[in-house]
């Protein structure tokens, strides 16, 4: 029995050893994702709170990071790589073509806060009277939205605004 714990111990000390060998050697060999995220904002020459990041995938085989992201609604990928943190590749063109003056528009993103008031207007209600069950950003269908979801006496109402236009592009209200 004492043989049998002794063994079982040595193993699990073996893993545990095996594991921290192979953790330290990524640690040590790879970049993170927060790096890879600085990585795609400073090419992009945006900042962080300018992209939705909606997934950094890691393929040791390849030692690359596969990055999927959005930008004014369009999607962009990216491959960085994984021990240096260089743009292997991209669909994002960079342009140093300025449009004239006025021909710019200005997209301008509503904040989370702005949208929650702008589905109480909507719906004539107040943050007291509700009882909060969401409230987050997401991709839907390719445009990066709020979602929003409240109980107010027994309904269930479901909201989604553009993040771009602060429109209201769906509404819906159910028994709870």
């Amino acid at each position: 029995m004492k043989q049998t714990k002794r063994i079982f111990i040595i193993v699990i000390v073996v893993i545990i050893l095996f594991l921290s060998l192979i953790f330290g050697y990524y640690k040590m060999n790879f970049i993170g994702k927060n790096k890879v995220q600085d990585v795609v904002v400073e090419y992009m020459d945006l900042s962080k709170k300018d992209v939705f990041f909606d997934a950094i995938d890691f393929e040791l085989e390849k030692e690359i990071y596969e990055v999927e992201l959005y930008y004014q609604n369009q999607e962009y990928e990216f491959k960085i790589n994984a021990k240096n943190g260089n743009v292997i590749y991209t669909n994002y063109k960079k342009t140093e073509e300025k449009l004239p003056e006025n021909k710019v528009e200005e997209i301008t993103n509503i904040s989370l806060e702005e949208a929650v008031q702008k589905v109480l207007d909507h719906a004539n209600l107040t943050g007291k009277q509700v009882t909060w069950k969401e409230k987050k950003q997401e991709m839907d269908d390719g445009i990066s939205v709020y979602e929003i979801d409240f109980i107010y006496q027994n309904q269930e109402y479901e909201y989604k605004v553009r993040v771009d236009t602060g429109e209201i592009i769906y509404y819906d209200y159910d028994r709870y």
